[in-house]
């Protein structure tokens, strides 16, 4: 999804986040028109939607699955390259 088009579906992301068992935290939230995933406000990633659940962050080299389940309880990974399942994310 690039500049200019819609982000409805990620704004319901926007938040903070971390990665459990480790010291990791994030936000994602909209920045100039885009989805940013920032660790701080130095280091920071665009957000490349892959699918309708899954981001690329080339800060990182990886992906980010995020989505609601039919419960409307938020499940959401950090795949890094070469783990196909990813460390779980817990939103804060």
């Amino acid at each position: 999804m690039g500049r200019g088009g819609s982000h409805h579906n990620v704004r319901r992301f926007f938040g903070a986040y971390a990665v459990e068992g480790r010291s990791w935290t994030f936000t994602i939230a909209l920045e100039h028109g885009a989805p940013v995933l920032s660790y701080n406000a130095m280091r920071k990633s665009a957000l490349h939607r892959i699918d309708g659940d899954t981001w690329f962050s080339p800060l990182d080299w990886a992906k980010f699955r995020l989505r609601f389940d039919e419960a409307g309880q938020f499940e959401g990974a950090m795949i890094l390259p070469g783990d196909d399942d990813g460390l779980k994310l817990i939103r804060k």
